[in-house]
């Protein structure tokens, strides 16, 4: 009983001693797992700390991105509105542009028209008074003053070149519609050559203006040359002058004395002649008065016409200086569309690699 009461503590301590190498063994194991498991842990925390800021990161970049969104729109909006006002001012400029072009238009070829009633009264006034200064002379009982006529042109100078020099030449820059040199078909723009036969390549305006006066109802010879490069041509001319259409008295005088101009008739006593020279200088008055309301009335309409063009000029300077704002304006708006729509874009990728 003693030998087998040893024998079987010794086998429960070779057991007993197993169990506690197997202990101590899964202690070992035990405490290795725990300290895996602490490392799991805070690797755990360290992740979760990462991703609650990777969260708000992406709320914020939704929020940016839907912020841009809506700027973006509202950009677009604007920049719709900045084109369909680009597109009203231009068509406005335009529209204004034409009207102005048109007023232009109206304006010169007004301007034309009264230049030619200008130059036709300034002609009637000249003939006019040619009549009353003989008339006055008739009256007077005295002998009939010198008269002059004239072909009704105005003059200036051109500059031209011949065989490569400069040379000045008396220009024709006004012609009256109802003069002698308008029936004969000269036209202003006209160069002389000759007065009479006579060179005038050395002359001044005057001296050529001088020497197309001359007694109503005598020759002129002009050879002029149609502008700097054109034909030369001659023409003989009758001066005009001394007797209006108006002053019926003086031509029906001038008519019974034959040739002579502005002589009332010498059957007439001085009583008659006072009385015809009176009612003829009534009546030049009275054209001349005429003459001198339409020559005010006209210039004042030149000036408002003149003002109104003006007007339309300033109209149109504000147009275009209104346009020039507006296109800048859309240059901003498509910059900062532009801007708007990289920025969205680079919050996408951000957006697509935090859900990564």
């Amino acid at each position: 009983r003693g030998k087998e009461g040893s024998e079987a503590a010794m086998v429960l301590h070779e057991e007993l001693d197993k169990m506690r190498a197997s202990l101590a063994t899964m202690t070992g194991e035990l405490c290795k797992t725990k300290e895996e498991l602490t490392d799991k842990s805070k690797e755990v925390d360290h992740v979760s700390g990462t991703v609650e800021p990777m969260k708000k990161e992406l709320a914020d970049s939704n929020a940016k991105l839907a912020e841009s969104t809506r700027t973006a729109g509202e950009l677009q909006v604007q920049l719709e509105e900045a084109t369909q006002k680009l597109a009203i001012a231009a068509k406005s400029g335009d529209e204004r542009v034409i009207a102005l072009e048109k007023a232009s238009t109206e304006l010169e070829n007004s301007t034309k028209e009264q230049n030619k009633i200008s130059e036709k009264q300034a002609w009637d006034l000249e003939e006019a008074q040619t009549a009353l200064r003989a008339l006055h002379s008739a009256v007077c009982k005295q002998g009939p003053a010198p008269v002059l006529g004239g072909i009704g042109i105005a003059l200036g100078t051109e500059t031209i070149n011949v065989k490569g020099k400069k040379r000045k030449m008396v220009k024709i820059t006004q012609v009256a519609s109802s003069g002698p040199a308008a029936k004969a078909g000269v036209q202003i723009g006209d160069l002389l050559v000759e007065v009479d036969g006579r060179d005038v390549s050395n002359f001044d305006v005057k001296q050529v203006k001088e020497m197309t006066k001359g007694p109503p109802g005598s020759p002129l010879k002009l050879k002029a040359k149609r502008g700097a490069n054109g034909s030369v041509y001659e023409v003989v001319l009758e001066r005009s002058g001394g007797t209006g259409t108006s002053m019926a008295s003086i031509s029906d005088a001038s008519s019974m004395q034959g040739n002579t101009t502005g002589v009332v008739s010498k059957e007439l006593t001085a009583s008659e002649r006072g009385k015809e020279g009176s009612e003829a200088a009534m009546v030049l008055h009275e054209e001349l008065d005429k003459m001198r309301a339409s020559l005010a009335t006209m210039t004042g309409e030149l000036c408002k016409t003149k003002e109104e063009l003006t007007d339309k000029s300033k109209e149109v300077d504000h147009v275009s200086g209104t346009v020039e704002p507006m296109k800048k304006e859309l240059a901003d708006s498509n910059a900062k569309l532009a801007e708007s729509t990289r920025t969205a874009g680079e919050l996408q990728v951000q957006l697509e690699e935090a859900t990564q």
